[in-house]
């Protein structure tokens, strides 16, 4: 991964010119980050102007020199934040975000020094001061402290921030250059302290996408190589490409919890060795109760019974086998010290079954009965088998239970649902509220 990281910046022409060799990669870290900071941006608009407000006032009521500067903040620095807040709205920054600070960085040093001029009562050495540098301060602070811009972009608005200043005290003035320097020396620390600040969030913001672009393809190759297995049986038996509907069959659904996490903190190639011990054991499992796996899909399993003529009690062959799977990850958990666990969700009905794809064949299952069975695993608990009524019917004199409150099913409306307690038939029929 460090290596794949680091490839992405080895041919950037300067180091203030952060960018990917890749365009196509370049342009979707620009689409990324405008998505990201849009929000952030307009919340930051928002915060300054109010702070901002809230020192007018505080000046205002403890400071009674403070006249001309409580009216440039209300006057001047508030009314262009509060329309560079709406500006962020608006098509035009989603497309040149860059652009528009620059603008709006322009604007308001011009206005500023406008402003400074015309309260400083009179007297145009009020622009040379301390209070009218230290506004120009927190104009450059905001526009590359919070803004996320690139560091090209934030050296073009501290320079012109800089240059407007020194140009209008060296045109109004008249002044001495050595009586200005220290605030303009004091300016320009400011302003390379917040370059070299944009350069390192830049490109901790630039190396945290490559990451995130890494893990997703390795998520994806993953999950290609599993979903791509599939059981001999079903290939043989389904060479033929037409539907065949199932009047009753059971579903299960299973999920690892736990899982994803485990994927940002390992390798690949021991996330795969982890899902071959579990899927493996589940398979055998299934063989041992007459039950057909389906598919993988990442840590999602699923499987179906029922479909022979020979399946006696295929609702209680795969409760039995989703009690088992759950033991199966216990034993796993423990035997690596990972924290996995299994949600499971059981429903028995009618299904319709079939190949799909022309290049990439596989036999699936589709209808209301494996929509009840996805929602039923999404709605169960860690390490729970959860069945829907109709399997409750068909299970009840072979294990214990627990029901649930009836829960609403998206796409089902309320249902009752229950929970298998993990116990041998010893207790048969039993039923206690949860």
């Amino acid at each position: 991964m460090a290596s794949f990281v680091a490839g992405r910046f080895a041919q950037a022409a300067v180091w203030l010119d952060l960018r990917f060799d890749d365009a196509a990669f370049e342009l979707e870290y620009q689409r990324d980050r405008q998505a990201r900071t849009a929000r952030f941006t307009a919340n930051a608009i928002a915060f300054s102007a109010l702070l901002w407000g809230a020192f007018g006032v505080w000046d205002s009521a403890t400071n009674t020199n403070s006249v001309e500067l409580t009216r440039f903040r209300f006057m001047v620095a508030i009314p262009i934040l509060l329309g560079f807040f709406a500006l962020t709205f608006t098509p035009a920054f989603r497309r040149w975000p860059n652009l528009c600070l620059l603008l709006f960085v322009t604007a308001a040093s011009l206005l500023a020094i406008k402003q400074l001029l015309e309260y400083g009562e009179g007297n145009p050495y009020y622009l040379s001061s301390g209070s009218s540098a230290l506004n120009f301060a927190l104009i450059l602070v905001f526009c590359i402290g919070l803004f996320p811009i690139s560091v090209g972009w934030s050296c073009a608005v501290g320079a012109i921030i800089i240059l407007v200043y020194g140009a209008g005290v060296s045109v109004f003035t008249k002044i001495e250059f050595a009586e200005v320097s220290s605030y303009l020396f004091n300016l320009t620390l400011i302003f390379l302290i917040l370059i070299f600040t944009s350069y390192g969030r830049e490109r901790f913001s630039r190396e945290e996408f490559a990451r995130q672009i890494l893990q997703e393809k390795e998520r994806n190759k993953l999950s290609s190589f599993l979903s791509s297995y599939i059981p001999l049986n079903l290939v043989a038996d389904h060479a033929d490409r037409s539907a065949e509907a199932f009047g009753e069959v059971t579903l299960l659904f299973s999920d690892l919890v736990g899982f994803t996490t485990l994927t940002e903190h390992l390798a690949p190639k021991h996330v795969l060795e982890i899902l071959d011990m579990i899927f493996t054991e589940f398979d055998e499992a299934a063989d041992k109760y007459g039950v057909e796996k389906v598919k993988t899909i990442g840590d999602a399993y699923m499987a179906i019974a029922g479909k022979s003529a020979s399946s006696v009690n295929h609702a209680k062959a795969m409760v039995e086998f989703a009690l088992h799977t759950i033991d199966i990850v216990r034993r796993v958990a423990e035997k690596t010290g990972y924290p996995l666990q299994i949600r499971v969700g059981i429903h028995t009905g009618s299904t319709i079954g079939g190949v799909i794809g022309r290049h990439k064949m596989t036999y699936d299952y589709w209808g209301r009965t494996v929509n009840l069975a996805s929602r039923l695993e999404s709605l169960s608990e860690p390490n729970r088998v959860h069945i829907s009524e109709a399997t409750y019917w068909r299970v009840r004199d072979f294990f214990k239970f627990e029901e649930r409150q009836a829960v609403e099913v998206r796409g089902f409306g309320l249902m009752r649902s229950f929970f298998v307690s993990p116990s041998d038939a010893s207790g048969k029929g039993d039923v206690r509220s949860g």
